[in-house]
């Protein structure tokens, strides 16, 4: 006869770790993206994990076993090693922390996010020394030309408040009908129509300042720091160890 599991309260699933996500007890299950949930399925339920992962280390076995034939099934025996349902869950879980560790989701987000910010305060900053139509004129320049790339939107403004060397903000095209036909040439030229710096312009602040008040985090995927190890039963070396020995060989 088929029995069901125990029905479990909220309280006493969230007491549970889940076999599904690796939620420790306590924490929220969450998908790939570590984003959290409703409760998993299997949480706080082992036995609806334990029949699946049998399910799959038998069909996993299964079909290792195939690929041998019937004329070299002896060899089956001798090369294979059966996989169990606690490999299975090992390696999920630790597939399931290099998801979130190598994606880097969450901390990359987050550095998006004060890098807004930064760009926000050097704005803001640089209208109040330059003023707001030096300024918008900066910003419209840098981000058409550079759009949300925001090192070089950075460079831009730190060149416009600490150096005094030319950047051209805006072109106009015209016309001289004396250029078409030489070196192939349509006649159509541009012309520098607004730049900066203005005559007579001391640059407002240092370099060294300007680093300091505005500096950007570096946009990578990386794996958070503080992520305790997991514990994946021994997994990786048995991995290693049939790396090096496919045939299960020994030395003598």
């Amino acid at each position: 006869m088929k029995t069901r599991s125990p029905k479990l309260t909220d309280a006493e699933r969230l007491a549970a770790p889940c076999g599904k996500c690796g939620a420790t007890p306590g924490g929220k299950c969450h998908d790939c993206r570590g984003v959290g949930k409703a409760f998993c399925v299997e949480r706080g339920r082992p036995d609806i994990t334990a029949k699946k992962l049998q399910r799959k280390a038998d069909e996993k076995n299964g079909k290792a076993r195939a690929e041998y034939g019937t004329l070299f099934a002896y060899l089956a025996d001798q090369e294979l090693t059966p996989v169990t349902p606690a490999d299975l869950q090992a390696e999920k879980l630790s597939r399931i922390r290099r998801e979130v560790e190598n994606a880097g989701l969450a901390e990359h987000d987050a550095r998006e996010g004060l890098n807004g910010i930064v760009i926000a305060h050097m704005r803001r900053v640089s209208a109040s020394l330059i003023g707001e139509v030096s300024e918008s004129d900066i910003w419209a320049c840098a981000s058409n030309r550079y759009r949300s790339n925001w090192p070089y939107v950075v460079d831009m403004y730190r060149k416009a408040l600490c150096t005094t060397d030319r950047i051209e903000l805006e072109y106009v095209l015209q016309f001289d009908p004396s250029r078409v036909n030489q070196w192939n040439h349509d006649g159509r030229y541009t012309v520098v129509s607004k730049e900066w710096p203005q005559f007579g312009y001391t640059p407002a602040m240092s370099r060294d300042e300007f680093n300091n008040r505005f500096a950007l985090k570096s946009i990578f995927w990386s794996a958070p720091t503080d992520l305790p190890e997991h514990d994946d039963g021994g997994l990786f070396e048995r991995t290693i160890g049939q790396l090096k020995n496919p045939l299960g060989r020994s030395d003598a």
